[in-house]
């Protein structure tokens, strides 16, 4: 059955459970087409929280308006996220995003963080999570993303970490991410404000390796 729908809903994509029973989806649009009468601002697309207790739905412009895709909660609650657009193109960012809320397990406030490698040239090393303003990124979290410096990827797409697969034991502080026209999955360490960031598979190391998009963890 249709438990949500709206008729200013496009291009829905990502989606993932939270740790708390309710549902996130969301939309890919680095320029939506349809405004939500809700966040009539928003330039990109929006995430959104279905409750299966309560069955109601609501925006959450505080993750940011961009084209989403990959979503994925840490052990902490911690939300993180991509938009998958390409550098250099009309305004677009290619960041890998992460959301901190202020009160645990509700994501309608909070500070939504892009990452910025050490290293421009190489995209690989050292980076540190900038904290973006609250409330340009409900409005444009691409520009808000260049405007402090983030670095972009081309088409980041499907974002992963240990907790995907329940297994809390292990893995929980690196991040997966594809990035479709770059053709790399990178590996992100975790830790705190700050993270490494390397390319984890690639076609310089995998011959063939093109265009990756959906991933997937098992409990090793």
């Amino acid at each position: 059955r249709i438990v949500a729908n709206a008729s200013h809903y496009e291009a829905l994509d990502g989606i993932v459970w939270t740790p708390w029973g309710t549902v996130l989806f969301a939309e890919e649009r680095i320029v939506a087409t349809l405004k939500d009468p809700a966040v009539p601002n928003a330039v990109g697309g929006l995430v959104y929280e279905y409750d299966p207790q309560t069955e109601t739905t609501r925006p959450l412009p505080a993750l940011g308006a961009a084209s989403h895709e990959g979503m994925r909660f840490d052990s902490q609650g911690n939300l993180y996220e991509i938009s998958e657009s390409t550098p250099g193109l009309a305004g677009q960012s290619g960041a890998i995003f992460k959301f901190v809320p202020d009160t645990k397990g509700d994501l309608s406030s909070g500070q939504l963080y892009a990452l910025k490698v050490d290293d421009a040239a190489t995209k690989t090393g050292p980076a540190v999570w900038v904290p973006l303003d609250r409330d340009a990124v409900q409005i444009n979290a691409d520009a808000e993303a260049l405007r402090v410096g983030a670095t972009g990827w081309r088409r980041p797409e499907d974002v992963e970490i240990g907790t995907s697969t329940g297994n809390n034991r292990g893995g929980t502080n690196v991040l997966y991410v594809a990035t479709t026209t770059d053709a790399v999955v990178l590996r992100i360490e975790l830790d705190g404000d700050n993270a490494f960031v390397s390319n984890f598979v690639d076609k310089a190391n995998v011959p063939g390796f093109e265009d990756p998009d959906n991933l997937a963890l098992d409990h090793q």
